[in-house]
């Protein structure tokens, strides 16, 4: 199989509720294997502070911050863009390897 490397990451991007949000993460929770959580403390930086985990991610999204979650499943890696907005949570998932 060859892989073209300039063809672009599958792509996500939906709105969604936070039913779904809470099942997303309790998913990386159970079969995923989470490399890293990160909050954005704005549209080109990252909140500063240790290491998170998912719950205090969720949290941070119930403030209003948007949360990246890197993590592994079936091999492949992703990482999801979690926005909180007016009509629901905006998730933008691209494969990253």
């Amino acid at each position: 199989m060859t892989v073209d490397r300039d063809a672009p990451a599958p792509l996500d991007d939906e709105v969604v509720g936070w039913d779904v949000v809470d099942r997303l993460l309790e998913d990386v929770a159970l079969v995923a294997e989470l490399l890293e959580v990160q909050v954005k403390a704005g549209a080109a930086c990252y909140a500063q502070g240790g290491p998170m985990d998912l719950p205090a991610a969720r949290r941070a999204l119930g403030e209003g911050a948007a949360v990246q979650l890197r993590y592994r499943h079936e091999g492949a890696a992703w990482c999801d863009t979690l926005l909180p907005g007016a009509e629901g949570v905006r998730v933008v998932r691209v494969q990253a390897g």
